[in-house]
C-alpha cells in the first residue's frame, strides 16, 4: 500500500509549486528542519522530502493534500494564537503566596506537606514556579494510570534521570539520588495515589533527609488516614497541610491585572466567573474565548464577548 493512501481522498487546491515555497518559509523563518515539520505535518519523513524536493514516485496529488491541509490549519492555529495577550506563566497571587512558603518550609526543614486545595487555585503552577526557582526539585503527576507505589517510584526516577529496571532497587536508586542534595519530591494530584505509595514517599523523606509535598484536592487527607489511629505513622509525619478551599478575594485582581482588564464592569463578571467551581483555571478559559470572539468581530475585549464566552463555558456568574 502507497504510504499516503490513508492520507485524503481530497486533491489540494493549491499545486505543489506554491505549497513548497510555504514549507521554505517555514524553514528559514523557524529555523525548522525538514523532519521537524514532516512530524508536525503527520507525514512519514521520507515521504516527505521525496515529495518536498520532487522526487516522490507516488500519489503525489494526495501528499499535496496533507501538506495543504496542515499548512492552513498550521496558519489558523497561529492566527488564533495572536489574539492572545502575553501573560506571564506565573502570576503571584495571595494563594500562591500562601503555598510558596510551605514548600520551602518542606525543602529547607526537610519536612512532608500536604498543601490541599479547591481546583483552579494555582497550586501546579505554583509548584512549578518553585522547581523553576529552586535548585533540586523534582515533580511528578499522579494519575489514574500512575498510582501505585511502583507506578510513582518509576515515574521519579524518569525525572531523576535514573536507570534503574528492577523494581525491588527503584527505592533505594532514588536515595542514592537525592539524598544530601536539600531537595523537594513533589507529588501532584496526590489524591489519585494509593496509600501504599504515599508511605513509599514518607519512607523516602525519613530515609533519606529529603522534603516531599503532597498537592491535590482534600482527598489526600483520607488518603493519608486523618482519623485513622492505624495510619498515624503517615499522618504523624504530615508537618503542615494547608486546606485552600477556593480562590481568594486578590487572586482574580492580580491575574486580571497580568492580562490587562481595567474595565470595571468586566473584572466584577470575571470575580464572579472565578468563584465558580474551576476557580481561576475557567476564568483563564473565559478570557482567552473572549479574545477570540472580540478578534472575530475587530473588536476590543468587552462585557459582552466574556458573557458570551462564559455561556459558551457554562460558567455565567449569577445576579451578574
Amino acid at each position: 500500500m502507497d504510504a499516503t493512501d490513508t492520507i485524503t481522498d481530497q486533491p489540494a487546491d493549491q499545486p505543489a509549486d506554491v505549497l513548497r515555497p510555504r514549507i521554505r518559509a517555514i524553514m528559514a523563518g523557524e529555523e525548522r528542519t525538514q523532519a521537524d515539520l514532516a512530524r508536525e505535518a503527520d507525514i512519514p519523513n521520507g515521504t516527505f522530502n521525496l515529495w518536498f524536493n520532487g522526487k516522490y514516485a507516488g500519489n503525489n496529488a494526495l501528499v499535496a493534500a496533507k501538506v495543504e491541509k496542515w499548512l492552513d490549519a498550521r496558519e489558523q492555529h497561529r492566527a488564533m494564537a495572536s489574539v492572545m495577550p502575553a501573560v506571564p506563566q506565573f502570576v503571584r497571587t495571595p494563594t500562591s503566596s500562601r503555598i510558596l512558603p510551605d514548600l520551602v518550609f518542606a525543602q529547607v526543614m526537610p519536612a512532608f506537606v500536604a498543601i490541599v486545595g479547591a481546583a483552579g487555585v494555582g497550586k501546579t503552577r505554583t509548584a512549578q514556579y518553585h522547581q523553576a526557582t529552586n535548585p533540586h526539585v523534582w515533580i511528578v503527576t499522579a494519575e489514574p494510570s500512575v498510582r501505585r507505589t511502583n507506578d510513582i517510584l518509576v515515574a521519579f526516577c524518569h525525572v531523576l534521570g535514573i536507570q534503574e529496571k528492577r523494581a525491588a532497587r527503584l527505592s533505594a536508586a532514588i536515595g542514592a539520588r537525592i539524598k544530601g542534595t536539600g531537595g523537594l519530591l513533589i507529588l501532584d494530584e496526590a489524591q489519585e495515589a494509593e496509600v501504599a505509595a504515599l508511605q513509599q514517599l514518607r519512607v523516602l523523606q525519613d530515609l533519606y533527609e529529603i522534603g516531599v509535598a503532597l498537592i491535590g484536592n482534600e482527598t489526600i487527607l483520607a488518603n493519608l488516614g486523618y482519623g485513622d489511629r492505624s495510619r498515624e505513622n503517615l499522618t504523624s509525619r504530615v508537618g503542615k497541610k494547608p486546606i485552600i478551599r477556593g480562590a481568594s478575594a486578590g487572586d482574580a485582581d492580580a491575574l486580571l491585572d497580568a492580562w490587562g482588564i481595567a474595565g470595571a464592569e468586566e473584572r466584577r463578571f470575571l470575580n464572579g466567573v472565578a468563584v465558580k467551581t474551576g476557580a481561576l483555571r475557567t476564568m483563564s478559559w473565559c478570557l482567552k474565548q473572549a479574545h477570540i470572539l472580540a478578534a472575530g468581530c475587530g473588536e476590543p475585549v468587552a462585557l459582552k464577548h466574556l458573557r458570551a464566552a462564559a455561556k459558551d463555558l457554562c460558567t455565567i456568574p449569577s445576579g451578574i
